[in-house]
C-alpha cells in the first residue's frame, strides 16, 4: 500500500472515531455534540438546540436535556394541565413586561421589523387564530375611520383601551395609552375570550422598581455555564458586601486551567438570567490554575455596577486549557449570590 493512501486512511478513520465518540458521549449522557451548529431560541419551551452530524441535544427552558438522533421528533415537557400558568416576562429597556400565560396556550417571539423591537405570538389551537403583544418603536398608532372604543380593566387595577372597528364583534386592538404608549395587542382573528383573561395579566414595571439598581438590564443571557466540577467558583465566606466580595476559583482536576481578570454578572427575574449592561475594562494578564490549587481573587465591583440592590446575582468567568493536541478548551464557572 502506497505511504500516502496509508496516511490518508488513518487520517479518516481518525476522524470517524473522533464522529463517533463524539456521538456516543452526546447521546449515552444527554450532552451537547462537541461538533454543532447551535441555534438559539429566545421564547417557547426550547432554549436552544445543539445540532451535531448524527444527532441534536435539546435544551429546554425547565431544564431539561435530551440528545436525539437525527430526524427524531421531540417536545420539551409540558404539563397538559390547562390551569396551570406560565409566568412570562420579558424585559425591553429597562421595562419588565409580565403576562400569565396558560400551559395549554403556545407563544412565541417574531423576528423583528422595522416599526417595532419586539413581538410574540400568542394562539391556543389553531395557529392562523392567534393575536401579538407588540412593543412598537414610535408608538401605537390607531384609525379612527369606524373605530369604536370600549375599557378594559387589568388585573392590576389600570386601564385599557379596546378597538372594534365598523361594528365588528371582534375586537381589533388594545392599547395603554395610560401605561406606555408604545405596548399592544393586535387580534389576528381569535375569537377565544380566554384572550381577553390573559390580556388582563399583562402589568408593566420599570427594572428599577423592582431592583432599585442603576444600571441598566440587557437581554436575557444565553450565557452557558458548565456543569462539571472541573473547576468551580465559590465565594469565601463572610466577604460579599454589596459592592464586592473574595471569590475562591479551585481547581478539582488534573489538568493546568489559566483564568484572567475579566468577569461578567448578571441579574435573576422571574427565574430568568439577564445580562447588565455596563461598561468595564480590565487588564489582561493570565494566571495559571494548578491542579488542586485555589486562588483567591478580590472584586470590587462598585465602579462598574454600582452598590447592589437587594436581588440575587451571578458572577461569571471563564477558564480554559489546552488538551494534548494544543487545542484551547473554554468554560465558563459562575457562583450565585444573594444581597438582602
Amino acid at each position: 500500500m502506497k505511504k500516502g493512501l496509508k496516511i490518508t486512511l488513518i487520517v479518516l478513520g481518525a476522524l470517524v472515531g473522533i464522529i463517533m465518540l463524539d456521538t456516543l458521549q452526546a447521546k449515552i449522557f444527554d450532552n451537547s455534540p462537541f461538533i454543532k451548529i447551535r441555534k438559539d431560541y429566545k421564547d417557547g419551551d426550547v432554549k436552544y438546540i445543539d445540532k451535531g452530524l448524527f444527532v441534536n441535544h435539546y435544551y429546554c427552558n425547565n431544564n431539561e436535556k435530551v440528545t436525539t438522533w437525527k430526524g427524531t421528533k421531540f417536545a420539551c415537557s409540558i404539563e397538559e394541565n390547562k390551569n396551570q400558568i406560565i409566568n412570562y416576562s420579558k424585559v425591553i429597556e429597562n421595562k419588565v413586561i409580565e403576562l400569565n400565560i396558560p400551559k395549554d396556550w403556545k407563544y412565541e417571539g417574531l423576528s423583528l421589523e422595522n416599526n417595532y423591537k419586539f413581538g410574540l405570538k400568542i394562539y391556543k389551537e389553531n395557529e392562523e387564530n392567534y393575536f401579538v403583544l407588540y412593543y412598537y418603536d414610535k408608538g401605537f398608532e390607531v384609525c379612527a375611520t369606524g373605530r369604536e372604543t370600549r375599557n378594559l380593566t387589568l388585573n392590576n387595577g389600570k386601564i385599557a383601551n379596546i378597538g372594534y372597528y365598523d361594528g365588528s364583534n371582534m375586537w381589533g386592538d388594545i392599547s395603554f395609552s395610560d401605561i406606555d404608549e408604545n405596548i399592544a395587542f393586535i387580534n389576528y382573528e381569535t375569537s377565544d375570550n380566554e384572550a381577553f383573561e390573559i390580556i388582563k395579566t399583562f402589568n408593566l414595571k420599570n427594572v428599577n422598581e423592582i431592583t432599585k439598581n442603576k444600571f441598566d438590564i440587557g437581554e436575557e443571557s444565553l450565557t452557558e455555564i458548565t456543569s462539571n466540577n472541573d473547576v468551580v467558583l465559590t465565594i469565601k465566606n463572610k466577604t460579599l458586601t454589596s459592592t464586592g466580595a473574595t471569590l475562591l476559583l479551585k481547581n478539582n482536576s488534573n489538568k493546568i486551567y489559566q483564568y484572567g481578570n475579566p468577569f461578567q454578572m448578571e441579574i435573576k427575574l422571574n427565574d430568568k438570567w439577564y445580562k447588565i449592561n455596563v461598561d468595564l475594562s480590565f487588564t489582561l494578564p493570565a494566571f495559571n490554575l494548578k491542579p488542586g490549587e485555589t486562588k483567591e481573587i478580590d472584586l470590587n465591583w462598585e465602579n462598574g455596577y454600582g452598590s447592589l440592590s437587594s436581588g440575587t446575582y451571578r458572577i461569571i468567568k471563564n477558564v480554559d486549557y489546552r488538551n494534548n493536541n494544543g487545542e484551547s478548551k473554554s468554560y465558563n464557572v459562575a457562583v450565585e449570590f444573594t444581597i438582602q
